[in-house]
Order: C-alpha cells, then sequence, then structure tokens
C-alpha cells in the first residue's frame, strides 16, 4: 500500500492496489446477483427495460464499428458511439 493511506469516515481504510483491484469485481458481483434476484419481484418494466438496454447497446456497437457501412473520414463520430457503448455494457449485467 502507499504510504498515504485514506480513512473513510467510518474508519475504514480506501482499498489501494491489489486490494482495490480484487475488491471492485467482487463488488460489481455482488450488486449484480442482488439485481438479478430482485428482478422478477420488480414488475414489468425493469425487465422490458433491461431488453431495450441491450438493443440500444447492440445499435451503438453496430455503429461504432460501420456495420451499415462505413462513412469514410475521421471517424470520430464511430469513436464516441464506441465509448458510450464500452462504458454503458460495463453497467449492465453480464448475463
Amino acid at each position: 500500500m502507499n504510504e498515504v493511506n485514506e480513512v473513510q469516515e467510518n474508519g475504514d481504510h480506501v482499498p489501494e492496489g491489489l486490494d482495490f483491484l480484487r475488491l471492485v469485481p467482487e463488488q460489481e458481483d455482488h450488486c449484480e446477483e442482488r439485481t438479478r434476484k430482485l428482478l422478477p419481484e420488480l414488475g414489468q418494466k425493469p425487465p422490458r427495460c433491461l431488453e431495450e438496454f441491450g438493443t440500444v447497446l447492440s445499435l451503438l456497437d453496430s455503429a461504432a464499428s460501420c456495420f451499415w457501412g462505413c462513412r469514410g473520414g475521421d471517424h470520430v463520430l464511430e469513436y464516441l458511439a464506441r465509448r458510450v457503448a464500452s462504458s454503458a455494457r460495463a453497467s449492465a449485467p453480464d448475463r
């Protein structure tokens, strides 16, 4: 750990280095597991929203990869679409 090890208000140390890299996936897995368990109990809108979210990610991915044809040029819009799709996909459940 670094010499500078910040402490949260509750007295816990902020994880750093490998501790942080191990903690984040554990927290993500826990959150995803809870979401998957609760999803069936949340009514019709949340599952439908997740379905549409997947469709939007697919369309962004297609736009980013010139799936419908390449417009040429600097591909700034495609790079932007790729970054948006990548960031959004990081928030989506894995399965």
